[in-house]
Protein backbone atom coordinates (compact mmCIF):
# COMPACT_ATOMS: atom_id res chain seq x y z
CA UNK A 1 0.00 0.00 0.00
CA UNK A 2 1.14 3.50 -0.63
CA UNK A 3 1.45 6.11 2.05
CA UNK A 4 -1.65 7.91 0.76
CA UNK A 5 -3.68 4.72 0.91
CA UNK A 6 -2.42 4.06 4.45
CA UNK A 7 -3.54 7.52 5.52
CA UNK A 8 -6.94 7.11 3.89
CA UNK A 9 -7.43 3.78 5.63
CA UNK A 10 -6.41 5.25 8.97
CA UNK A 11 -8.72 8.25 8.55
CA UNK A 12 -11.60 5.90 7.74
CA UNK A 13 -11.19 4.18 11.13
CA UNK A 14 -9.99 7.09 13.38
CA UNK A 15 -12.57 9.79 14.11
CA UNK A 16 -10.07 11.90 16.09
CA UNK A 17 -7.62 12.18 13.18
CA UNK A 18 -10.52 12.75 10.76
CA UNK A 19 -11.72 15.68 12.91
CA UNK A 20 -8.21 17.16 12.97
CA UNK A 21 -7.88 16.89 9.19
CA UNK A 22 -11.27 18.58 8.73
CA UNK A 23 -10.17 21.38 11.10
CA UNK A 24 -7.01 21.86 9.01
CA UNK A 25 -9.03 21.98 5.80
CA UNK A 26 -11.44 24.57 7.25
CA UNK A 27 -8.52 26.70 8.41
CA UNK A 28 -6.95 26.48 4.93
CA UNK A 29 -10.25 27.52 3.29
CA UNK A 30 -10.59 30.44 5.71
CA UNK A 31 -7.04 31.56 4.90
CA UNK A 32 -7.72 31.29 1.18
CA UNK A 33 -10.72 33.63 1.44
CA UNK A 34 -9.16 36.06 3.93
CA UNK A 35 -8.16 39.47 2.64
CA UNK A 36 -6.32 42.27 4.36
CA UNK A 37 -8.60 45.05 5.57
CA UNK A 38 -8.40 48.25 3.59
CA UNK A 39 -5.98 50.76 5.04
CA UNK A 40 -7.44 54.19 5.68
CA UNK A 41 -5.39 56.90 4.05
CA UNK A 42 -3.56 59.16 6.46
CA UNK A 43 -5.15 62.58 6.66
CA UNK A 44 -3.02 65.59 7.37
CA UNK A 45 -3.35 67.01 10.87
CA UNK A 46 -4.93 70.31 9.91
CA UNK A 47 -7.03 69.25 6.91
CA UNK A 48 -10.40 69.44 8.78
CA UNK A 49 -9.69 73.04 9.82
CA UNK A 50 -8.88 74.00 6.23
CA UNK A 51 -12.02 72.32 4.94
CA UNK A 52 -14.17 74.15 7.48
CA UNK A 53 -12.49 77.45 6.60
CA UNK A 54 -13.11 76.91 2.89
CA UNK A 55 -16.74 75.92 3.51
CA UNK A 56 -17.30 79.01 5.68
CA UNK A 57 -15.78 81.22 2.99
CA UNK A 58 -18.05 79.72 0.31
CA UNK A 59 -21.17 80.11 2.46
CA UNK A 60 -20.24 83.68 3.26
CA UNK A 61 -19.55 84.44 -0.39
CA UNK A 62 -22.86 82.89 -1.40
CA UNK A 63 -24.65 84.96 1.24
CA UNK A 64 -23.01 88.15 0.05
CA UNK A 65 -23.76 87.28 -3.55
CA UNK A 66 -27.42 86.64 -2.79
CA UNK A 67 -27.60 89.83 -0.75
CA UNK A 68 -26.05 91.85 -3.58
CA UNK A 69 -28.35 90.46 -6.19
CA UNK A 70 -31.49 91.04 -4.14
CA UNK A 71 -30.57 94.48 -2.82
CA UNK A 72 -30.81 97.57 -4.93
CA UNK A 73 -27.40 98.44 -6.28
CA UNK A 74 -25.63 99.02 -9.50
CA UNK A 75 -27.58 97.75 -12.45
CA UNK A 76 -24.45 96.76 -14.37
CA UNK A 77 -23.90 92.96 -14.00
CA UNK A 78 -20.20 93.24 -14.95
CA UNK A 79 -19.56 95.74 -12.19
CA UNK A 80 -21.48 93.52 -9.80
CA UNK A 81 -19.38 90.50 -10.75
CA UNK A 82 -16.14 92.42 -10.31
CA UNK A 83 -17.25 93.70 -6.95
CA UNK A 84 -18.26 90.19 -5.87
CA UNK A 85 -14.93 88.77 -7.06
CA UNK A 86 -13.02 91.41 -5.13
CA UNK A 87 -15.04 90.76 -1.97
CA UNK A 88 -14.73 87.00 -2.38
CA UNK A 89 -10.97 87.28 -2.90
CA UNK A 90 -10.69 89.43 0.21
CA UNK A 91 -12.77 86.96 2.25
CA UNK A 92 -10.69 84.03 1.02
CA UNK A 93 -7.50 85.85 1.99
CA UNK A 94 -8.90 86.55 5.45
CA UNK A 95 -10.01 82.92 5.91
CA UNK A 96 -6.66 81.64 4.68
CA UNK A 97 -4.88 84.01 7.05
CA UNK A 98 -7.03 82.78 9.97
CA UNK A 99 -6.52 79.16 8.94
CA UNK A 100 -2.76 79.67 8.63
CA UNK A 101 -2.70 81.37 12.01
CA UNK A 102 -4.62 78.48 13.60
CA UNK A 103 -2.32 75.99 11.90
CA UNK A 104 0.78 77.80 13.15
CA UNK A 105 -0.63 78.00 16.67
CA UNK A 106 -1.48 74.28 16.69
CA UNK A 107 1.92 73.47 15.21
CA UNK A 108 3.65 75.59 17.85
CA UNK A 109 1.70 73.86 20.63
CA UNK A 110 2.55 70.45 19.23
CA UNK A 111 6.22 71.44 18.91
CA UNK A 112 6.26 72.60 22.55
CA UNK A 113 4.73 69.31 23.64
CA UNK A 114 7.28 67.33 21.65
CA UNK A 115 10.14 69.42 23.04
CA UNK A 116 8.80 68.89 26.56
CA UNK A 117 8.64 65.13 25.96
CA UNK A 118 12.17 65.17 24.60
CA UNK A 119 13.44 67.19 27.58
CA UNK A 120 11.83 64.70 30.00
CA UNK A 121 13.32 61.79 28.09
CA UNK A 122 16.77 63.41 28.06
CA UNK A 123 16.55 64.12 31.80
CA UNK A 124 15.47 60.54 32.55
CA UNK A 125 18.25 59.21 30.35
CA UNK A 126 20.82 61.44 32.08
CA UNK A 127 19.57 60.35 35.52
CA UNK A 128 19.72 56.72 34.47
CA UNK A 129 23.27 57.18 33.17
CA UNK A 130 24.27 58.86 36.45
CA UNK A 131 22.80 55.96 38.44
CA UNK A 132 24.66 53.46 36.27
CA UNK A 133 27.90 55.41 36.65
CA UNK A 134 27.42 55.61 40.44
CA UNK A 135 26.72 51.87 40.64
CA UNK A 136 29.84 51.12 38.59
CA UNK A 137 31.95 53.35 40.85
CA UNK A 138 30.48 51.69 43.94
CA UNK A 139 31.33 48.26 42.55
CA UNK A 140 34.87 49.37 41.73
CA UNK A 141 35.32 50.80 45.24
CA UNK A 142 33.99 47.60 46.80
CA UNK A 143 36.37 45.54 44.69
CA UNK A 144 39.28 47.84 45.56
CA UNK A 145 38.56 47.51 49.29
CA UNK A 146 38.28 43.71 48.97
CA UNK A 147 41.53 43.54 46.98
CA UNK A 148 43.26 45.77 49.55
CA UNK A 149 42.07 43.54 52.42
CA UNK A 150 43.17 40.40 50.56
CA UNK A 151 46.59 41.89 49.77
CA UNK A 152 47.06 42.98 53.38
CA UNK A 153 46.15 39.50 54.62
CA UNK A 154 48.61 37.95 52.16
CA UNK A 155 51.37 40.37 53.25
CA UNK A 156 50.72 39.62 56.92
CA UNK A 157 50.91 35.89 56.19
CA UNK A 158 54.21 36.38 54.35
CA UNK A 159 55.51 38.49 57.26
CA UNK A 160 54.56 35.83 59.82
CA UNK A 161 56.23 33.06 57.82
CA UNK A 162 59.29 35.21 57.16
CA UNK A 163 59.58 36.05 60.87
CA UNK A 164 59.27 32.37 61.80
CA UNK A 165 61.87 31.45 59.20
CA UNK A 166 64.27 34.15 60.41
CA UNK A 167 63.92 32.99 64.01
CA UNK A 168 64.66 29.42 63.01
CA UNK A 169 67.66 30.61 61.05
CA UNK A 170 68.80 32.72 64.02
CA UNK A 171 68.51 29.75 66.37
CA UNK A 172 70.39 27.59 63.94
CA UNK A 173 73.17 30.18 63.69
CA UNK A 174 73.36 30.47 67.50
CA UNK A 175 73.57 26.70 67.83
CA UNK A 176 76.23 26.60 65.15
CA UNK A 177 78.22 29.36 66.90
CA UNK A 178 78.01 27.55 70.25
CA UNK A 179 78.96 24.25 68.77
CA UNK A 180 82.10 22.69 70.17
CA UNK A 181 83.30 19.41 68.98
CA UNK A 182 83.09 16.72 71.64
CA UNK A 183 86.23 16.07 73.55
CA UNK A 184 87.46 12.51 73.22
CA UNK A 185 90.22 11.06 75.38
CA UNK A 186 93.49 11.01 73.59
CA UNK A 187 94.38 7.67 72.34
CA UNK A 188 97.32 5.99 74.03
CA UNK A 189 99.62 4.27 71.55
CA UNK A 190 101.10 2.00 74.13
CA UNK A 191 97.89 0.75 75.41
CA UNK A 192 96.65 -0.04 71.97
CA UNK A 193 99.75 -2.03 71.21
CA UNK A 194 99.25 -4.29 74.21
CA UNK A 195 95.89 -5.43 73.18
Amino acid sequence: MTERANRAAHLATCPECTAKVEDYRQAARALDTWKLPAVRPHRPLFQPALQWAAAAALVLAAGIGIGRTTSPGPADPTALRQQMRAELAQMLRQELDRSASATLTASGNQTRELLGDYARYAEESRAQDARGFFNALTQLETRRVADHASLRKDLETVAVFSDAGLRQTQQGLIQLADYRPPVTPASNPTSSGNN
